[in-house]
């Protein structure tokens, strides 16, 4: 990962060398040699490790930084139960009436009677108590069969099915025999409380008339009648109001796998707070009350922990006031700390729903597109304690011809670290020759554990940072290797301060922390003139 640092390389075309040598030296009759070592100064790298450099690019997108400056990871996931809806039934429903004549009934020729009207409604038979139903689909067939020995024209109007404010209609001719058709209910709202009890009730007007249109009068007997039959089928809405009572409905258990946790956790970080919440969004206009018979954490040895929340289960979801809209009911997690130490790797929720419980009078909706959401949200701070937590950074450092015709008599590393992180560690650099293959690492295991921690507040308020500046010889060994090198690899390798009882207090991961590195060879060279 290459990020901050910086790794300017100074190439010199004239070396500066600067001595204090005593006058009589300079007497070149008598001067056979004089020897001094000059200094020969290479910065490496100078830059700045922080938070970014310990982070996978899938990481970072899910950090972001608190108000008070600490990081915390945000993980967020939504799934969503069964749709109510698809439990509401509308059962399909047959109706059938008929006119009769009553007496005789002579038609003149080429002219039409009117026959007694026929009122009449479809009842849908439910326990629910429908008032209003937008159709998103469905099927309204209706039959006449006629045994009058004239044609009876019929024309029917459905005056609370309407679509843009026009009633649903039709009309049709039928002579002795039977007439079936078809009409589509999409899109058309239906005001069921037309009827005498004010709900599930769909009213009809049917007016017939005998045609004659031979020229000869036609006699129709006493008997006679024309049978109208309806047929509710299909029915399927996207919006429908009314009092649907009391209804318990299973929502199937939910599985979630929870990512991002193993991935945080593999920092050795003992994280040591958690803002853990559930959101349920109520899209109906339905009062649920939400039991959770399982709520809970499994982690990977299959330990399980119960989460307790706040409410208490059953929570009321107040109802969507509006289609569109919904009520969001939060359920805090008040176990979240114990939850985060139990590393979970999944959260499984099973829910049930109980509609209009102890509150079965009033009239609610629903419709075919909402659903109960459910929103786990998490917020992780970077608080706790850090374990080998490793910083690292790739950076160019060509020194292949760095030191070329020089003289060395001694090689050091100049280094310069000012740390803001609470903790300290050990700080390492890497060489890498042209092929990416590391030759050696620069510092010797006892020159290596030399970041301090800086001090800071119970805010996590940086008051001083910790320092480290030395020169840091370097044997021949790595010189040599020096030599070889294109890349170089900075690591820093941190843990919490550890305090005398050997416990590690949590500390506050602050987004302006940084670990500022200052590298520069010093090489000393010797040099010989001869007149």
């Amino acid at each position: 990962m290459r990020k901050n640092l910086r790794a300017p390389l100074v190439c010199f075309s004239t070396l500066l060398m600067v001595g204090c040598v005593d006058s009589e030296d300079y007497n070149f009759d008598n001067l056979e040699q004089v020897q001094w070592s000059p200094t020969y100064a290479l910065p490496i790298a100078t830059g700045q490790l922080g938070l970014e450099d310990l982070l996978s690019p899938e990481d970072s997108a899910t950090l972001s930084v608190r108000e008070d400056g600490v990081f915390y990871f945000e993980y967020q996931e939504q799934f969503e139960s069964q749709k109510l809806g698809e439990l509401v039934d509308i059962p399909d429903v047959e109706e059938r009436y008929y006119i009769q004549l009553p007496v005789p009934l002579v038609v003149p020729p080429n002219t039409s009677i009117d026959l007694p009207p026929l009122s009449g409604s479809i009842r849908l038979p439910s326990e629910s108590q429908f008032h209003t139903l937008i159709y998103k689909d469905g099927q309204l067939e209706y039959s006449l069969r006629n045994t009058m020995d004239l044609p009876v024209s019929v024309d029917i109007v459905f005056p609370t099915i309407k679509k843009e404010d026009q009633e649903l209609q039709a009309n049709a001719e039928v002579a002795n025999d039977v007439f079936i058709q078809n009409l589509s209910l999409k899109g058309f709202t239906a005001d069921l409380t037309g009827g005498d009890r004010g709900y599930n009730t769909i009213p009809f007007e049917i007016q017939f008339s005998a045609v004659n249109d031979t020229d000869q009068p036609v006699r129709l007997d006493a008997g006679d009648r024309v049978t109208a039959s309806f047929n509710l089928t299909e029915q399927e809405f996207s919006y429908i109001a009314g009092e649907f009572g009391d209804l318990t409905i299973d929502i199937p258990e939910i599985v979630l796998d929870i990512g991002p946790f193993d991935e945080m956790l593999k920092y050795n970080i003992d994280l040591a707070e958690m803002d853990l919440q559930l959101g349920v969004h109520n899209q109906y206009g339905v009062p649920i009350h939400l039991y959770l018979p399982e709520f809970n954490a499994l982690n990977a040895d299959g330990q399980i922990l119960p989460i307790q929340t706040s409410p208490e289960p059953p929570v009321v979801l107040e109802a969507a006031e509006e289609p569109g809209d919904a009520k969001i009911t939060y359920l805090e997690v008040i176990n979240d700390d114990q939850l985060i130490q139990h590393d979970p790797e999944q959260i499984r929720v099973k829910a049930i729903a109980r509609l209009n419980e102890r509150e079965a009078a009033g009239i609610n909706f629903l419709t075919d597109d909402a659903n109960l959401v459910f929103d786990l949200a998490a917020e992780i701070p970077l608080v706790g304690s850090f374990r080998d937590v490793e910083i690292r950074d790739t950076l160019d450092a060509d020194l292949r011809n760095s030191f070329e015709e020089l003289d060395i008599k001694r090689m050091e590393l100049k280094t310069e670290l000012v740390n803001e992180f609470p903790f300290g560690g050990e700080f390492q650099i890497y060489l890498l020759d042209e092929n990416q293959q590391v030759l050696d690492s620069l510092l010797l295991p006892r020159q290596t554990e030399i970041i301090t921690s800086s001090k800071v507040n119970e805010e996590g308020e940086l008051q001083d940072p910790g320092r480290f500046e030395d020169n840091i010889s370097i044997s021949q060994e790595k010189f040599d290797a020096l030599q070889q090198t294109t890349q170089i690899i900075i690591v820093a390798r941190l843990n919490s301060v550890i305090e005398e009882d050997d416990s590690q207090p949590a500390v506050r991961f602050m987004s302006q922390y940084r670990l500022h590195v200052e590298l520069a060879a010093l090489a000393e060279i010797e040099s010989t003139i001869t007149p």
